[in-house]
């Protein structure tokens, strides 16, 4: 009997001819195979890590809206007005230390962070600069060590691709700009459990 992390499932479920795996939701991580080995990069949690995740994301829009209310994030607003059903700061910051998962009350905020970078809102397009490039730092930092090419399919899986499509664009802008290839990015199409099917049948056929 052998046990794996959840990610592996998805790593095993990407399209042929991926080389890598890029897991964004609440958290995110990269990893591929060295072998038939696993190998991964990011995934520390959000304390240490999870950069470019929905969590990141998210708490990079709440902190804007905390540390100043009257910021012009129309869509946050709505969001956090939802989430949290208020609008004062020490009150969210109170409920984000209540909530049971931090890191996933915080990823909602993600989708309404998106809709205010399509309308324009500066504060939005500072925050998907930021986070976009550290996860593109950490998937370069990735490509390199295990000596896969920059221009290598890169598979996308996890909930914060199907936020929007601005996600996956921002991060092929930033990973552009470090390796000077626009990456070639498919989606996971079939479920990451999947994954974990074809990794037994792989294992038994061993």
């Amino acid at each position: 009997m052998r046990a794996e992390p959840d990610y592996v499932a998805a790593l095993f479920a990407a399209p042929e001819g991926s080389r890598v795996t890029v897991i964004a939701g609440t958290g995110s991580l990269v990893c591929s195979l060295r072998g038939d080995d696993v190998v991964k990069s990011g995934g520390s949690g959000f304390l240490l890590g999870d950069e470019g995740s929905g969590f990141a994301y998210g708490r990079a829009a709440v902190r804007a809206y905390v540390r100043d209310p009257g910021i012009d994030a129309p869509a946050l607003r709505t969001g956090i007005d939802a989430v949290f059903r208020t609008s004062v700061p020490g009150e969210i910051v109170a409920a984000i230390h209540r909530a049971p998962s931090p890191a996933a009350l915080l990823a909602k905020m993600a989708k309404p962070l998106a809709q205010d970078f399509r309308a324009g809102h500066p504060y939005a397009a500072a925050i998907f600069a930021r986070e976009a490039t550290l996860l593109a730092e950490v998937i370069v930092d990735h490509l390199r060590r295990e000596s896969i090419p920059s221009d290598a399919r890169i598979c996308l899986a996890g909930g914060l691709w199907k936020s929007g499509r601005i996600f996956e664009l921002r991060l092929a802008e930033a990973m552009a700009e470090l390796t000077g290839h626009v990456p070639d990015f498919v989606r996971i199409e079939q479920p990451p459990v999947m994954g974990a099917v074809l990794l037994a049948r792989s294992l038994a056929h061993a």
